[in-house]
């Protein structure tokens, strides 16, 4: 008896290519937040951008001004949640792609050399971020013990 091979479903193959097309180490999941993008073409630079989406390994970034594929990045994002406590993670990576984006500026995908690392100590960098002037540590006077 000879046995005819069926084909798959659409619904099968829809997956399959969906599956195809998106090969990333790791998920990727929508975030708008600041950052700074810092790089190096015979001038330090540095830009204020926004992210679009993020993973483990790479972020897509909104910025006003393009930066060429395969530039040494650094990327510093703070994260906060209710205006509470804020986390500053910082990583270093390459520029991946750089596209212009339809509704204004460019996009800039980076990959990083490794998991964003949290940079707790930084608060210079985290109100530059935050579009706010860094603040002085205060000094609070001890009073005497009697």
């Amino acid at each position: 008896m000879r046995r005819e091979s069926t084909l798959p479903s659409t619904r099968s193959l829809e997956r399959l290519v969906e599956y195809q097309k998106e090969q990333r180490r790791s998920r990727r999941f929508t975030l708008k937040q600041a950052a700074m993008l810092r790089h190096t073409d015979g001038l330090s630079r540095e830009l204020t951008a926004e992210t679009e989406n993020a993973s483990l390994h790479g972020v897509l970034l909104r910025a006003p001004s393009a930066i060429p594929g395969a530039s040494e990045v650094e990327v510093e994002l703070r994260l906060c949640k209710d205006g509470m406590q804020s986390v500053l993670l910082r990583g270093a990576g390459r520029v991946v792609r750089s596209e212009i984006k339809l509704a204004g500026g460019f996009g800039i995908a980076v990959a990083f050399d490794q998991p964003l690392t949290e940079r707790s100590h930084a608060p210079a960098v985290a109100a530059k971020l935050a579009g706010q002037p860094a603040s002085t540590p205060k000094t609070v006077a001890n009073p005497k013990v009697r």
